[in-house]
């Protein structure tokens, strides 16, 4: 039973660097590319604790309406033989908008990990996750309900403008399975832009104690286009 709230966690897992609003831009097609230290989402390291790669492409319409890929370089020594092909895509598409002076976002994501196939997943690997979210001033709240895996996962995040264009960003979330125990994983760091560059450093952990949970420092630095 842990193991399959372990798996459950990781492939239900968002890019711990990805947006969860659309954002409007001069050009409907924007993108980035990243190198982070170790690439922790949900507060598991999808890397092994090495650094990884990602990147991503999306498409915003006036209307709302936004679709993307992200990617990123993951290990095989995560978990099972997920990473046997050694990267990760994310399919996304959904609709974002205001309504006064709150933001809301509904979309579905497709988790794919070509060439993986661990003997304890139900369906394979990949899976489909629903979520929705709302945004205040500086707080962004999420749910995601993964259909393959029959989970929740409850998210709370915050990024408040400090001095110099530096931002505190804070976040804690929280897997709920439908069978098994759950459990919270939360970050803490800061993010600066300085020449056409952006940096993060956060602190991620989490109450859960299996392999690639532990407690960590990510650095991050990216380029967006």
């Amino acid at each position: 039973m842990r193991k399959t709230l372990i798996a459950a966690a990781i492939i239900s897992a968002t890019p711990f660097l990805g947006a969860s609003f659309a954002v409007a831009q001069d050009s409907p097609f924007s993108g980035s590319i990243t190198f982070v230290s170790d690439y922790m989402s949900r507060g598991f390291s999808w890397s092994a604790g090495s650094p990884a790669v990602q990147g991503d492409i999306s498409y915003s319409h006036a209307s709302g309406f936004y679709a993307g890929v992200w990617a990123s370089s993951i290990s095989d020594r995560s978990w099972g033989n997920i990473g046997t092909d050694g990267v990760e895509f994310d399919l996304s598409a959904g609709f974002a908008g205001e309504l006064g002076d709150f933001g809301y976002d509904l979309g579905a994501v497709r988790y794919i990990y070509p060439g993986s196939q661990p003997t304890s997943a139900p369906d394979g690997t990949d899976s489909t996750e629903l979520y929705i979210g709302l945004s205040w001033n500086v707080l962004t709240f999420k749910y995601a309900r993964d259909l393959d895996w029959d989970t929740n996962y409850y998210s709370l995040d915050a990024s408040y403008p400090l001095a110099q264009d530096f931002s505190l960003d804070l976040g804690v979330g929280a897997l709920d399975p439908d069978e098994g125990g759950n459990y919270t994983n939360w970050k803490i760091g800061v993010s600066t832009a300085y020449a056409e560059l952006d940096f993060g450093l956060h602190y991620v952990d989490s109450d859960e104690n299996g392999p690639n949970f532990d407690r960590t420092v990510v650095f991050s630095v990216g380029k967006s286009f």
